[in-house]
């Protein structure tokens, strides 16, 4: 009987230390395997894959670079070739179009190209009258509305355009009235700052729109006090 009790009593102790031997020889397989990177080769063919998935010469001259004598370096070699002659062609077809979508197109297709600089000043040649009738109307526009937001859009838009400096010019000036201070205050979303306009300028045409955005913000700040009493968070 008494050799049985011993027996209970080792088994959990061998138990445990089984448990620990397999937890350590676990952790030991573990950090070999996390200590083991990819091999050369394996490092080789995810750079060749991202050279095929981009698809371009500067992509596949890089992994030429990186590896001069790898696997795939006639199949980069051709494909550069066939690239190349795919994008004078196109540059070719554009030239022969010459209007600002065929060079839009072909930029599209060719970033890269040997030519996409010269395609590309090309389509800014053409492009200019538009884009200068456009910002004409658009100025025109801009001019009638005499609002500071107005004015900045066209600037956003238009930041190097023929109405540029007239349009920081005026920008500047409304700044400088009821308009900007209403404005200024708003953005702010101050009450306080709200008030201060009201009391600067009580004739502004801005007043009756700044007193409801107040009571607007009144009624939302008494909202979220009645919340948070409800949910016992004041």
């Amino acid at each position: 009987m008494s050799a049985a009790r011993s027996d209970m009593k080792s088994t959990p102790r061998r138990n445990r230390r089984l448990a620990i031997l397999v937890a350590a020889v676990s952790a030991s397989a573990l950090l070999g395997a996390c200590e083991v990177g990819p091999t050369p080769a394996e490092i080789a063919q995810v750079e060749w894959q991202t050279a095929a998935r981009l698809d371009t010469p500067p992509a596949y001259e890089a992994y030429l670079r990186m590896y001069p004598a790898g696997e795939f370096n006639v199949v980069a070699r051709q494909r550069i070739e066939e690239l190349r002659i795919q994008e004078s062609a196109a540059y070719q077809a554009a030239r022969k179009i010459d209007n600002e979508d065929a060079y839009v197109s072909y930029l599209a297709r060719f970033p890269w190209g040997l030519n996409s600089a010269e395609a590309d000043a090309r389509r800014a040649t053409l492009a200019a009258p538009r884009l200068a009738a456009e910002e004409n109307k658009a100025w025109q526009d801009v001019r009638k509305s005499d609002r500071i937001e107005v004015y900045e859009k066209f600037l956003a838009d238009w930041p190097r355009g023929s109405h540029a400096t007239e349009a920081g010019t005026k920008l500047d000036a409304l700044w400088r009235t009821d308009q900007g201070a209403f404005v200024r205050a708003m953005r702010s979303g101050s009450p306080g700052e709200i008030q201060a306009f009201m009391q600067a300028w009580p004739r502004s045409t801005y007043v009756e729109e700044a007193r409801r955005e107040l009571d607007i913000i009144r009624v939302r700040d008494d909202e979220a006090w009645r919340r948070a009493l409800a949910d016992n968070s004041v």
